[in-house]
């Protein structure tokens, strides 16, 4: 089902990495709401009927990439969609664009809450409404387990074709679902990073997916603290970097995070073959690269 990934070998500052284009990877071909990784944790949900939902609920970020794949989901459906946040740039509120102007034109119903928990009361309101499905933030729910796990299968028989000696997986997390059900069907090492909170918090999504810390991902850092969403020149001179030497277009918030954190990785261990994950998320960079041309600085 869907366009198979390209494995593209590249070479980068030194070191040889193998790139997983799972960007390249479309659930249904021609939809870009499903692909990358949204192909992989909405498989479930686009392949299978519901005949008793007719509203599905959510909540995240405004420019979230899983804000317009959700959209678009309810849109194939036929389901109304509400999708709650805790706020909205005034300028993106004024000017839609990128994913949150894509979830308006199919159909979205973007409400904000004022909420201390915004989890918690989604929850509760999901449960309150029948026929309702709710998927939680990043996809983080047991649905989105087969299609990793179909991911899991392609990973492990591309890697015994390749013969690769010692292969280590890397992707960058927010929820941290994509690493966990990967590390649960592949019998390699998946490592990952905390993009949106601390490693506890990472390790604790992780808990809630499954009790065996044995089985979870080992997850990596970097000596600086980094946070969510929050503009870095070393950022941007990293994805301009990986793009000039390797001609792919990077997710511009998670994926500098996790190169930095693998390109640490390789120094101090040369001998493992290290596979990225390309999970997608280009459609988000549009909003992003404006709050940095908006920062002048950083292309100077």
């Amino acid at each position: 089902m869907g366009l198979r990934p390209q494995i593209q070998p590249i070479q980068f500052k030194g070191f040889g990495y193998v790139v997983w284009r799972d960007d390249l990877y479309e659930l249904i071909p021609g939809e870009k709401a499903f692909g990358g990784n949204k192909a992989r944790k909405l498989y479930h949900y686009v392949m299978n009927d519901f005949p008793d939902i007719t509203t599905l609920v959510s909540y995240g970020s405004p420019q979230s990439n899983m804000l317009f794949s959700l959209s678009r989901l309810a849109q194939i459906k036929g389901w109304e969609f509400e999708f709650f946040v805790d706020h909205v740039p005034q300028n993106l509120f004024e000017k839609p664009r990128g994913n949150y102007a894509l979830a308006l034109q199919n159909g979205a119903k973007i409400k904000k809450v004022n909420a201390n928990r915004i989890q918690s009361w989604v929850e509760e309101y999901a449960a309150s409404k029948p026929h309702t499905l709710y998927i939680p933030e990043g996809g983080r729910h047991a649905g989105s387990e087969p299609g990793i796990a179909m991911l899991a299968r392609d990973l492990e028989h591309w890697v015994e074709i390749a013969g690769l000696a010692n292969p280590q997986l890397m992707l960058a997390s927010g929820t941290g679902t994509m690493a966990y059900y990967l590390q649960k069907h592949m019998s390699f090492d998946v490592m990952t990073c905390p993009c949106v909170g601390s490693a506890d918090y990472l390790r604790d999504q992780f808990f809630e997916l499954g009790p065996s810390e044995k089985a979870h991902p080992l997850v990596l850092e970097t000596t600086r603290k980094y946070h969510f969403g929050k503009l870095y020149p070393e950022f941007l001179q990293l994805w301009q970097e990986l793009k000039k030497a390797t001609e792919i277009e990077f997710d511009l918030l998670y994926d500098p995070l996790g190169w930095l954190c693998m390109m640490d990785f390789a120094k101090t261990n040369p001998d493992v073959d290290l596979i990225y994950l390309h999970q997608g998320g280009q459609l988000g960079n549009q909003t992003m690269l404006e709050r940095y041309q908006r920062r002048a600085e950083y292309f100077q």
